[in-house]
């Protein structure tokens, strides 16, 4: 069984951001959107909408991470407000998106 990292923080981004992960896996949620990137996969969420993004698998997870922004805003925010739809839940195990095999 994959091991399970729930520990991360919702927030919003000032701008896009962008990772590439070269080891293990990480999932993505934002109102409305689940995705799961793998190693070697590149994913990207526009700026704006609260996210929580997590590492998942069974190895250390390792990845590529840019996020643009104004440098005169902060690079994210806290997004107290809305909450995931039980992203590690072990009773809701995600799907790849539709565009990831």
């Amino acid at each position: 069984m994959a091991r399970q990292i729930c520990a991360a923080t919702i927030k919003a981004n000032m701008g896009p951001e962008a990772w590439y992960v070269l080891t293990d896996e990480q999932r993505l949620e934002t109102p409305g959107n689940r995705i799961i990137v793998r190693a070697g996969e590149s994913g990207i969420v526009p700026e704006g909408p609260p996210m929580m993004l997590v590492g998942t698998g069974t190895a250390k997870r390792q990845a590529l991470v840019l996020v643009l922004h104004d440098s005169s805003k902060p690079m994210t925010s806290l997004a107290p407000d809305w909450k995931p739809a039980e992203l590690c839940s072990e009773s809701k195990r995600l799907k790849p998106s539709p565009s990831r095999p």
